[in-house]
């Protein structure tokens, strides 16, 4: 029996000692707590997780371990619907949530394939069972099993209520968004709407990606994955391609969609967040859309911004109002106004 078998077994073991694994089968991978403790499948399964996203993050092709994994052609056909689920394809992560993954088998002999490929040894095995216990108890406490949570609380991008004049001091001002004064970035900000005026900002980095971000009043909806999977509707409509994916930000959109020109396609990566009463949408065209990468500049970018809902241009308020430069009340909608950068 080899190193991961032994690491599974053993962990196992460990659970049914503690009382975790006091109902159904042990080939069984369900996502349930059972007595008042994680499924070691559970905590396997994210183990694969782990290393599948270390070679991701290396530029190392997911897909490859699929080839190595030990079994007949049936065995390596649920290795590789794992491997799109863990990856991040949300489709196939949505079917494995509501219908199972399968055997506890099919889940060792992945990460026997992932460990042999990475060569790791005893000791980095036993480090990695530890992160993945840790891991899926984090994940579990957050609702996500193997699709994304949603906004939490500890990274962004933020409400204005959460960060305080110090922490934005480094942020350039443009109103409804304060976002990150990164070097080597050139900021456009863009019109839109009738009578036009400023809804967007898009950062070109070097010669060949852009990012736009726009945000949006949504008291009580439209939410991101509704926003979302209209999207997707459109884009296919038209000729494109969609697929939802879990990013580092959540939920995203990576398409393929039809363009005027020589290449006539482009690739788009298509980001969302919700936050209170609002949505902020990030657009991501050239070389960061076509080859996604989790240290990509652009999550680290929008993890940074700052929505100000509470923004109202002095313009759009009349001066015979009462009240007059402060919000209407009542909820807001549509898109959250810009202004120029000061």
């Amino acid at each position: 029996m080899n190193t991961v078998h032994r690491s599974a077994r053993r962990i196992l073991d460990e659970f049914r000692a503690q009382g975790g694994l006091t109902s159904g089968s042990p080939a069984d991978i369900g996502w349930e707590h059972r007595g008042g403790g994680l499924t070691p499948a559970y905590v396997l399964l994210f183990a694969v997780k782990a290393v599948l996203r270390l070679r991701q993050e290396s530029g190392a092709d997911v897909r490859e371990v699929v080839t190595t994994v030990a079994g007949d052609a049936a065995e390596r056909s649920r290795a590789e619907t794992l491997v799109h689920a863990l990856s991040g394809d949300m489709a196939v992560a949505r079917t494995l949530d509501q219908h199972g993954t399968g055997l506890l088998e099919s889940v060792m002999a992945l990460l026997d394939a992932l460990i042999r490929l990475e060569d790791l040894s005893e000791e980095e095995i036993d480090e990695l069972l530890v992160h993945a216990e840790s891991l899926a108890d984090e994940c579990t406490r957050a609702g996500e099993g193997l699709l994304p949570a949603l906004r939490g609380v500890e990274t962004g991008p933020w409400d204005e209520s959460e960060r305080d004049d110090r922490q934005a001091a480094d942020l350039i001002d443009l109103g409804g968004l304060r976002i990150p004064d990164d070097p080597g970035l050139d900021l456009r900000m863009d019109r839109g709407g009738t009578p036009p005026r400023l809804l967007s900002v898009t950062l070109v980095r070097g010669k060949d990606t852009a990012l736009q971000l726009q945000a949006f009043h949504s008291p009580g909806g439209p939410r991101w994955a509704d926003v979302m999977a209209r999207l997707a509707r459109d884009i296919r409509a038209q000729g494109g391609e969609a697929k939802e994916w879990a990013g580092r930000l959540g939920p995203e959109l990576r398409c393929v969609v039809p363009v005027e020109g020589p290449k006539r396609r482009m690739p788009v990566l298509m980001l969302g967040c919700d936050g209170p009463n609002w949505l902020l949408r990030g657009v991501v065209s050239g070389t960061d859309a076509e080859s996604v990468n989790p240290d990509s500049w652009v999550y680290s970018y929008v993890e940074r911004v700052v929505v100000a809902p509470s923004y109202l241009p002095r313009s759009t308020a009349s001066p015979s109002a009462p009240g007059f430069g402060l919000a209407p009340l009542g909820p807001a909608t549509g898109p959250i106004p810009l202004r120029m950068p000061r």
